[in-house]
């Protein structure tokens, strides 16, 4: 009987554990800056406004000029004058 016991417990202990794959794809969701790696318009939009993913970089929407990496600023006529 001992010998029996003992064999079962080495033959489930020697069973090797298999893992199958998730069906859910994991995936990151990231946030960029300008100049920086992006793979859709979500991942500028949340950290810059009016920036989207173009080529793989984050960069200003038409109409939109960078002011570093953190802000798109309109680029449109500015109307105040010099003396």
């Amino acid at each position: 009987m001992l010998f029996i016991l003992l064999l079962l417990i080495t033959t489930v202990a020697a069973r090797p554990q298999t893992t199958f794959p998730s069906s859910t794809t994991p995936f990151m969701t990231y946030d960029s800056v300008l100049g920086y790696s992006c793979h859709s318009d979500t991942n500028c939009g949340g950290l810059v406004g009016n920036s989207r993913c173009l080529n793989g970089i984050c960069a200003c929407q038409p109409g939109y000029v960078p002011q570093g990496i953190m802000n798109c600023v309109y680029a449109g006529n500015d109307k105040t004058t010099m003396n």
